[in-house]
């Protein structure tokens, strides 16, 4: 039974394909996905996930904003939901814009090896 549900939030299919597969044999995970910010918000209200890996260049609603918006929420579990940045960008500004809406990691995609 899938108990634990992850949510990727990334304009990028061909990084959230190879995440998902990294999931795909592991039993208690649910992977789902949203291709932006927007969409994201929606995902997280209807699926209520234990982890959301983040990208912050996105259409519609860039990840910061989204931050934002999920810091926000009046349910606390969901706007206290675990925040992984996982991004292409490496500046080290933008690592200090998002934390301190309580990210628990940024990763930086070209450092990261799904081999």
């Amino acid at each position: 039974m899938k108990t634990k549900k992850i949510l990727a939030i990334d304009d990028d299919l061909q990084f959230i394909r190879s995440f998902k597969e990294r999931f795909a044999g592991l039993d208690f995970y649910n992977f789902t996905y949203a291709l932006d910010g927007k969409e994201g918000l929606e995902k997280v209200i209807h699926g209520k996930p234990h982890i959301i890996i983040l990208d912050l260049i996105m259409p519609k609603m860039d990840g910061l904003e989204f931050l934002k918006q999920l810091r926000s929420f009046d349910d606390q579990e969901l706007a206290d939901t675990p925040v992984l940045i996982i991004t292409r960008i490496g500046d080290t500004k933008k690592v200090a814009e998002v934390t301190p809406f309580g990210i628990r990691g940024y990763f930086v995609k070209s450092e990261m090896n799904f081999d």
